[in-house]
């Protein structure tokens, strides 16, 4: 609940770009989709902008991962 569902959809989005450009394996998704929300300090999802700075943070982060 709360912010996870969109922490999660968009670090997926950047793990499978990462795959598609052959930066890391397609069995590594969800390894690394696993660690990165585990990480992740759900918060309430109740603006709009919340919900962008927990979509900007996923991205960086998944990028890094």
């Amino acid at each position: 609940g709360g912010s996870a569902p969109a922490y999660l959809n968009a670090a997926n989005e950047v793990l499978v770009d990462r795959f598609l450009k052959r930066q890391i394996p397609w069995n590594a998704i969800s390894g690394l989709l696993e660690k990165l929300l585990a990480q992740h300090q759900v918060v309430p999802a109740n603006s709009l902008e919340t919900i962008l700075s927990v979509d900007r943070e996923a991205r960086e982060e998944a990028k890094l991962a």
